[in-house]
């Protein structure tokens, strides 16, 4: 069987991180993503173990969507750190999904008629059977999803649904059985006549996208699936195209697009779900395995460095179901986002209604850590910096430097096929200068796609040395931002944290936070225009000039840069006025009086919100004194001020 992608996914088993990602990820294990099911509905039903909606809980599709995205979640994050206690949590449930009862549908009965979308939460749930097979190596859990698509007659042609074909085409590759392949190819041609949502002819046409963020990116990647196995370019530039256009309309500081549900637009005040940090991630693993372009690495990459740690609060006890680069304050009712006003969604709690982004978020770290080597067809790629483990059948990278908070990663080499010795390393876009040698020695590297090709030998000691600059950034509405490298920098303010014992699903161990600003934080700057440096200087601190074992984002900050801004007089935080919710009276995805009583929470109160960005009359009416500030990680931040106003000289 031919393939046509560049570089090809390697087995779960065969990645092992160290340093802080592995604390991070265990991290993960002890908090939501390891405890969902103490903290609320609908993980404290084991849905996928029952035959029928009833058992699950609510009697819809979306339960199981959310327990899908949690239990692959677990799995993952399970394999990765070895854990077999968390892995123990979701077990069970997996094991009894598979119960013979004549029918090898799996799941809830209620699912196989084909109306709604009765068949997405299934192309969830088998990723996390497909990663079970791929750290375990049992086969079991193909053979089962195989036999599920084999005696399902449905052709998956609408919206999420189609994404079953993202695991019909991994059963293709493992059982070379021509039924997958023709299965997903008919099935795909009959979803792109339709013109759904992000087939292949709407991504490579001029329309802009508004869909709904997790549809764009789970029906976005699937052209670029699709040509590894077809080589038919048309879908390949489809797909590029299509995140193209998502990146120039709707792109965001943190790297990750607006959705609030839909794209809607790259506007300072736009704020994304927790569930497309992972989907989005996910989705530019597959164009990275398909072009073999280093971009999407890059992308990856500020993504997870940057809007996963911004929408989690320490410790993984919290996260936000909206997240904004400015965020002021983050209160149970200081959404800004006119639809959602009424409800918590941009404070930091263990649960959020919807409950697919407390589910979803876990994928996001494992997401990156799953994408971080690629078997190429002379050796292997590094296409994701950190510590870390790869072991491959004759080679053994070990990682360190604690990238990306330190300039350098260090690449230990033991291989034992000496005709494999092409390791190809991402070049960073970010890095103004990179310098790779072996064992003392300055590499001669061919770069390609945002790669360099070195040979190695067995015993090697491969060293990247990496530049970061100090750069402003024009937002699209006016506004200035800086970056450091692979990091977001946003104004550091002093937040004072508040438990919120009103909301019903917090815990001693998972608690609603009410979070204010306790120092000032409306300044506006020049954005230094005609300089790439500041004027201030960068503060590291000699810790984080090793490896990296503890948490770089909630211990601490590994590096500061302090700048000259003006104070805004004037420009507050914006009090509105709320009118009493009638919940019997709720339209589209809004907060009705089922799911109150199932934990959802409904906010009567007046409002507090984050202020838009000023127009420059303001700016120039408003100016205060010039001070100094400090910038630090956008991770290392809950409250934030990431797009400053801007002001000429």
């Amino acid at each position: 069987m031919k393939k046509y992608n560049k570089l090809n996914e390697v087995r779960l088993n065969q990645i092992r991180p160290s340093g802080w990602i592995l604390d991070f990820l265990k991290k993960q294990s002890e908090g939501i993503p390891g405890n969902l099911h103490k903290i609320g509905y609908p993980y404290d039903k084991a849905c996928w173990q029952y035959r029928t909606l009833a058992g699950g809980g609510y009697e819809q599709w979306w339960p199981y969507e959310q327990t899908a995205y949690w239990i692959d979640s677990v799995v993952r994050t399970a394999a990765l750190t070895d854990d077999e206690k968390l892995l123990s949590i979701v077990m069970e449930q997996v094991e009894a999904s598979f119960a013979d009862d004549g029918d090898p549908f799996i799941g809830p009965l209620d699912l196989k008629p084909h109306n709604g979308r009765n068949r997405w939460p299934h192309a969830v749930y088998f990723r996390a059977l497909y990663a079970l097979w791929s750290n375990t190596g049992d086969e079991k859990y193909l053979q089962k999803m195989a036999e599920h698509y084999k005696a399902d007659t449905y052709d998956y042609a609408f919206n999420r649904d189609i994404v079953n074909i993202e695991i019909m085409l991994k059963l293709y590759d493992y059982y070379k059985d021509e039924f997958f392949f023709e299965k997903a190819k008919e099935c795909y041609k009959a979803f792109n006549e339709k013109y759904d949502i992000a087939c292949a002819d709407e991504m490579m046409s001029d329309k802009i996208a508004t869909a709904h963020g997790v549809s764009f990116n789970e029906d976005g990647k699937l052209p670029a699936i699709l040509y590894s196995y077809t080589g038919d370019e048309y879908l390949l530039e489809s797909a590029i195209n299509g995140y193209k256009k998502n990146d120039i309309y709707h792109m965001l500081p943190d790297g990750i697009h607006s959705c609030s549900e839909g794209t809607c637009g790259n506007e300072t005040f736009r704020t994304h779900e927790s569930c497309d940090i992972s989907d989005h991630t996910w989705s530019l693993g597959y164009l990275l395995e398909a072009t073999g372009n280093g971009e999407y690495a890059d992308k990856i990459e500020w993504a997870i460095f940057n809007a996963l740690p911004g929408a989690v609060g320490p410790y993984f006890r919290t996260i936000q179901y909206l997240s904004c680069v400015n965020q002021v304050i983050a209160t149970k009712n200081s959404t800004h986002i006119e639809q959602w006003k009424n409800t918590p969604r941009m404070a930091y709690q263990p649960h959020h209604y919807p409950e697919c982004c407390v589910g979803n978020i876990g994928r996001a770290m494992p997401n990156y850590a799953a994408r971080m080597y690629h078997a190429t067809k002379a050796g292997v790629a590094v296409s994701l910096y950190g510590d870390s483990v790869f072991t491959g059948d004759y080679i053994t990278i070990t990682q360190t430097g604690g990238y990306p908070f330190s300039d350098s990663v260090d690449l230990k080499i033991k291989l034992t096929d000496a005709s494999k010795n092409e390791l190809k390393l991402r070049i960073p876009a970010w890095s103004k200068h990179t310098v790779i040698t072996i064992n003392g020695e300055r590499a001669s590297a061919l770069a390609e796609n945002g790669y360099a090709s070195v040979k190695i030998a067995d015993g090697d000691n491969v060293k990247i040395t990496f530049t970061k600059a100090f750069l402003s950034h024009n937002s699209a509405d006016g506004g200035v931002y800086y970056t450091y490298g692979p990091h977001l920098l946003s104004l550091k303010i002093k937040e004072k944290i508040e438990i919120d014992e009103t909301e019903p699903r917090q815990t001693k161990g998972f608690p609603a936070l009410c979070i204010t600003p306790e120092s000032d934080w409306a300044y506006a700057v020049t954005g230094w225009e005609k300089a790439e440096f500041c004027e201030g200087t960068v503060t590291q601190s000699p810790y984080w000039e090793g490896t990296v074992t503890q948490s770089p984002y909630w211990e601490g900050i590994p590096f500061s840069f302090r700048l000259k801004a003006r104070k805004l007089n004037n420009w507050e935080l914006v009090r509105e006025k709320q009118e009493k919710n009638d919940l019997d009276n709720v339209q589209g995805e809004g907060v009705d009086n089922t799911q109150v009583n199932l934990g959802a929470t409904v906010i009567d109160d007046d409002l507090l919100l984050t202020p838009y960005l000023p127009d420059t009359s303001f700016i120039e009416q408003n100016l205060g004194e010039e001070e100094e500030i400090t910038l630090i990680p956008y991770g290392c931040t809950n409250l934030r001020l990431t797009v400053f106003p801007k002001y000429k000289r």
